[in-house]
């Protein structure tokens, strides 16, 4: 392999990227929301209103969820950028050396074969006879 496309990189990895930014925020909506219906949330603002000795503390789950929901896009878009650098980085360095070579070994041993047919007795031919007539 002596050269990786950049734009192959960049499209692969911008999908790659966006598709766990959205699961990862699905994921978080579900955890959040699961959290929230033990009560831990409410125990954990009293326990930081008690350390802290404050009036009141309250999350914002709104603004928790935007904060998080852009840091991470953010971060996949990076990551992205990340990914076509490596890319340029890998074909420069090929240019170089010459290449990744790759070798491929097929195995053949789990390949199906019939049985063979037993050995037919071969007659000796002899000349030929013609009937009289």
């Amino acid at each position: 392999m002596r050269r990786v496309e950049l734009w192959s990189v960049l499209k692969l990895s911008m999908i790659l990227y966006l598709c766990l930014w959205a699961v990862l925020l699905v994921a978080a909506l579900i955890l959040w929301n699961a959290v929230d219906s033990t009560g831990l949330i409410d125990r954990i603002e009293a326990f930081v209103t008690q350390i802290f000795g404050l009036d009141s503390f309250a999350f914002d789950p709104g603004q928790i969820f935007r904060v998080y929901a852009l840091g991470s896009l953010v971060m996949a878009f990076l990551a992205t950028v990340f990914n076509v650098m490596a890319a340029v980085l890998f074909n420069l360095i090929s240019e170089l050396v010459g290449g990744l070579r790759i070798m491929l070994v097929e195995e053949e041993s789990t390949r199906f074969r019939p049985a063979r047919a037993r050995p037919r007795r071969v007659r000796p031919r002899g000349p030929a006879r013609r009937p009289p007539w």
